[in-house]
């Protein structure tokens, strides 16, 4: 049930994206002792997120990319809605400041 609904919203946001199971099986079955440390890099990724400046910089850093295309621009930008889905004022925010550059 839970993972139906994780595997039907994954499908919408990244349909390109084949080969779910076995991505996020990798996950999964890391050694309980990996399992924390992602856990941790994942938490501290997400504080990263939070911060206007770094957020603002990761995105143009990617876009600078000669081999960055418009499939993966709609991954990533369906990567953050999820990850900032609790604070659409900061993603508001963030997408206003994007179109004024």
């Amino acid at each position: 049930s839970r993972d139906l609904i994780f595997l039907f919203i994954f499908k919408v946001l990244f349909p390109n994206i084949q080969d779910f199971h076995r991505s996020s099986r990798r996950l999964h079955e890391a050694a309980p002792n990996n399992r924390s440390a992602v856990t941790n890099g994942l938490k501290d990724f997400h504080t990263l997120l939070l911060s206007d400046k770094f957020l603002l910089e990761f995105i143009y850093t990617l876009e600078q990319q000669p081999k960055f295309n418009m499939k993966d621009r709609c991954n990533v930008a369906s990567l953050l809605m999820v990850a900032l889905s609790g604070r659409l004022e900061y993603v508001t925010y963030i997408m206003s400041r994007l179109l004024c550059n």
